[in-house]
This record gives C-alpha cells, structure tokens and sequence, in this order.
C-alpha cells in the first residue's frame, strides 16, 4: 500500500537486544468497493498484509502469491509489487509498514496462513490506534510494531514450541475450535484422556494451564472480532457459542474488568483506506 515516504533517521528507532533497530512508519486497514486489482509500486520500506477477508493476488519481483483470509504476506523494501489478476469480490486486509536494520525482523517467513490469527490482529488494531491517537509517544508504536512482528514470527513457525505430541495437538484443536463453548472436559474426552492427565501434559509443554489457555484464546479471538469486524456485541456472542449476550458480556468482564463495548471503543482511532 502507497505509505509516507518520509525518511526515518536511525536516531529515531528503538534499538533492539540483537544490536538491530526498528521504527513503525505506517499502518491501515484496506477495504475494496467493488472490484480491485493492486497497484505497481516499489517502497522503500518492509510491508506486513494480513488477509481478513476475499482473495488478493499479489506478485514481488516475479513471484506470484495468491492470499485467503488470514494468510501473511511480507513484501520487501525496493522490490516492485502489484495486482497479476483482479479481485472480484470484496477484500480487506491490514497492511503496516516498517523500517529494521534487525536480522531477526529482516528474515521473516515470506508467505504462510496464520495458525493462531486473534492476537496478531488485536495487536495491529492497538498499534494502530495509538498511531493515530494524539499524545502516545512515537515510540509506543514501534513497541507495538516490534510485538506484532513477534507474533507474526510465531505464527509463522512451522516448527512447535513442545515435542509433546499430545500438548500440540490439544493445542491445535484448541484453536480450531476456539468458536465452541469449550471446556477441559470436551476436549479431554475429544482425546480419550483424563482431564487432570490432559490438563498436566499441557501445563508442562506450554507453562499454562488448559483452562486458562481456552479463556485466552477465546477472549483473543473476541478481541479481534471487536477490533475488525462490524459485528454486534450479540452477534459475537452467537459466534463464540455463548448461551446469550448476557453470558458472554459476564464472561468478558469478568477477565478484561471492562464491556465488550467499552473495549471496542477504546481502539476507535484507525486509518481505513478504500480502492
């Protein structure tokens, strides 16, 4: 996406533990109106797409990505990208552009379907906000930049932080079903386990338990729904297989201290850009 060509001086980025440094410059949330292909341009900057929603087809230098929701793609700084076919139905997708002299930051994983997609998300609509917010400190923004890149990055780990097998596959069904009401027993009986059996193997291969894991991931993905959908409170509810509205209002409160409502409101400031 077309982004501020004003130069970014190293004195003006975080430095990072690896000696790198790192500076946001700048982020939006792209929604089309009616057919739309991508334009021919080179920036000099990293670009981070994440997918929400339609098919994008995006070509870097050659080389051909066709993205579905919830696909990453990273674009390379001087490199010339643009549409190779056009999209027919409507797509959205957050882009957020960043500079980084960081090995770590400047070697991510170029082209790969997020596995755990709500934080990622939630964390670009807080970075987001912020940088459109007046009175953060710039700074605030590359913190953000530096924990969405991380999140990125784990998202686009093929290899597991357990070699339990069992703790990853729990884990693994955990986020693909993170929709349903879920409870320690379902998904102990899912796997023929015990739960207490169950809730160990997963406490000693992730540091936390199976319970909490589930309440995380489902206010994660509620989360998100919040920050980049127009969904009603009562439509998420019915989304997450909560009883009622008033079910999950308690359950949101009860872990965050503050609305659903009140949560979606405090990340107002975004910048939405249309084709």
């Amino acid at each position: 996406m077309k982004t501020n060509r004003n130069k970014v001086r190293i004195s003006d980025m975080i430095t990072l533990n690896e000696n790198g440094t790192l500076k946001y410059v700048s982020s939006g949330l792209f929604q089309s109106d009616g057919s739309w292909i991508h334009p021919r341009v080179t920036i000099e900057t990293y670009e981070i797409i994440f997918m929400y929603e339609g098919t994008a087809y995006i070509c870097e230098d050659g080389t051909e990505y066709i993205l579905h929701p919830d696909d990453v793609l990273i674009l390379d700084p001087d490199r010339e990208h643009y549409g190779f076919r056009v999209s027919e139905e409507y797509v959205s997708f957050s882009w957020l552009h960043f500079k980084t002299s960081c090995d770590r930051y400047k070697n991510l994983p170029k082209h790969f379907h997020a596995s755990n997609p709500a934080m990622p998300k939630t964390l670009f609509s807080q970075c987001m906000h912020i940088a459109n917010t007046p009175g953060y400190d710039p700074v605030c923004t590359d913190l953000y930049t530096a924990l969405y890149i991380e999140e990125i990055i784990c998202n686009g780990s093929a290899v597991s932080v357990s070699k339990n097998r069992l703790a990853a596959q729990v884990k693994e069904y955990v986020n693909l079903n993170i929709e349903k009401d879920l409870t320690v027993r379902l998904v102990s009986e899912h796997f023929g386990y015990h739960e207490n059996y169950i809730s160990k193997v997963f406490k000693a291969a992730y540091g936390v338990l199976l319970s909490r894991y589930i309440v995380n991931q489902r206010l994660a993905y509620a989360r998100a729904l919040l920050n980049t959908t127009l969904y009603t409170v009562n439509q998420i509810s019915r989304q997450l297989s909560f009883k009622s509205e008033n079910h999950f209002v308690k359950f949101f409160k009860y872990h965050t201290h503050i609305t659903p409502s009140e949560y979606r409101n405090s990340y107002t400031n975004i910048h939405i850009n249309k084709a």
